[in-house]
């Protein structure tokens, strides 16, 4: 990407003095070629008011997913300004719905009032979000995984401001392509370099002055107005104090580049720590890459996902643990059961010098807080007596995430893993 004084800047919607190019929704655009990227529907929504944007423009010239998405994987930093409603009328007939847009799933939601959780703002963020905000919608977006070409990637939200029951009032995206390797463990992820960012525009703002506030505070581009009455030469005079003036001002943006390359380290250190949590909470997409890490972690031999078979192996000396592995929003199906039952059957079948038995790694009710989540919901007695008739264990993925917690700060060993796992217990 660009350097600073070369940055390139997209504005679509707005007319940003500052910009290298601003556009209106009716003209043509190609994102790939931008640093930074304001799509600006919050002005678009405002000018159709009651109308249709069929009314406005003649055309409209919408983003590509897979555009958006390549400029993502080059660097870009894209930056959604949100509509106070979503979809927006297009015509009698035809709405817009933004999400839509992007490669990443999510849903404006409206709400009957408004609420700021003033401990979710990142300090980055705090000169925006403040006592002013007023936005009656969320956010709502999950982790999942989506597919470019023939490469895989996995995205996931990192919230910017959140409203008093945790839901995104402000969010951004980021993505990590996953990566094979040669090693029949897990597969590794690598993150892309840039990031898809959602912003309400909040009372007391408007579009053009918002766009100009963040790239002021995250870039070093200058967006003061300049003035055309002084002549170019004029930039070869100095006053006293001006040259030291401009000798410390390159010195503080070096160290503020410093601490910005260490803020965002640290993120990265709590994107990771935030990936884990998914065993709390995460769907069947997000555990089958998750889990089979966790148990390398702990030291374990494991397969990874075989295309259009298991979704793992974990190898001890005396046992072998095939593993189904998924997250419900109900309880355990049938379905999964049998699946892991054939699994194994088809391994015995094929290998008379093992041990087989099957590990069903479920995250049951996903959406309840693990604590209020009741086995006598989500596994009901006829898939229990299925499951204890096989000698097949159910490995709790919240179960997991304490295991991983106490192994972490060194409570227990692999050892004490091994003997959770070849105990009697059915439920892990």
């Amino acid at each position: 990407m660009s350097s600073e004084n070369d940055l390139r800047v997209l504005c679509i919607g707005t007319d940003v003095g500052v910009a290298t190019k601003s556009v209106n929704w009716n003209e043509e655009y190609n994102v790939k070629d931008y640093d930074w990227i304001f799509l600006d529907y919050y002005s678009l929504d405002q000018r159709v008011g009651d109308s249709t944007i069929s009314e406005v423009f003649n055309e409209i010239v919408t983003p590509g997913k897979y555009d958006l998405f390549r400029a993502v994987a080059t660097g870009s930093k894209v930056i959604v300004l949100l509509p106070e409603r979503d979809p927006i009328p297009r015509n009698n007939h035809i709405e817009i719905n933004i999400s839509n847009h992007f490669p990443n799933n999510f849903y404006l939601i409206s709400e009957s009032g408004s609420s700021l959780n003033q401990d979710s703002i990142p300090s980055q963020w705090r000169w925006y979000f403040d006592s002013q905000f007023d936005w009656k919608m969320h956010i709502s977006g999950e982790s999942d995984i989506c597919e470019y070409g023939d490469k895989e990637f996995i995205y996931e939200y990192q919230g910017l401001a959140e409203n008093a029951a945790y839901e995104f009032l402000a969010c951004k995206v980021l993505f990590k392509q996953i990566k094979e390797t040669r090693s029949p463990r897990q597969n590794k992820t690598e993150h892309l370099p840039g990031e898809i960012s959602y912003i309400p525009v909040i009372k007391n703002w408007d579009s053009n002055e918002l766009i100009k506030e963040i790239l002021d505070e995250f870039t070093d581009l200058d967006t003061r107005i300049k003035t055309k009455d002084s002549p170019e030469w004029v930039d070869e005079k100095s006053l006293p104090g001006e040259d030291e003036t401009v000798s410390e001002l390159g010195e503080l943006r070096d160290q503020k580049n410093e601490i910005e390359q260490k803020i965002e380290e640290k993120n990265e250190d709590l994107q990771e720590f935030d990936r884990y949590k998914a065993l709390l909470w995460g769907n069947e997409n997000i555990l089958e890459q998750l889990v089979p890490e966790v148990f390398s972690e702990f030291g374990f031999e494991v397969e990874g996902e075989q295309p259009h078979g298991r979704d793992g192996m974990i190898l001890l000396n005396d046992k072998r643990f095939v593993m189904e592995i998924t997250g419900t929003t109900g309880g355990i199906r049938d379905d999964k059961c049998r699946q892991l039952s054939t699994w194994v059957d088809n391994l015995e079948l094929e290998d008379q010098e093992h041990d087989y038995t099957g590990l069903l790694v479920v995250n049951p009710d996903r959406r309840t807080q693990p604590s209020d989540r009741n086995p006598d919901e989500y596994l009901p007695p006829h898939l229990r007596k299925f499951l204890e008739k096989r000698d097949f264990h159910v490995l709790l993925t919240p179960n997991l995430y304490h295991l991983l917690s106490k192994y972490r700060t060194g409570e227990i060993e692999p050892e004490d893993i091994h003997d959770v796992l070849t105990g009697d217990d059915l439920i892990l």
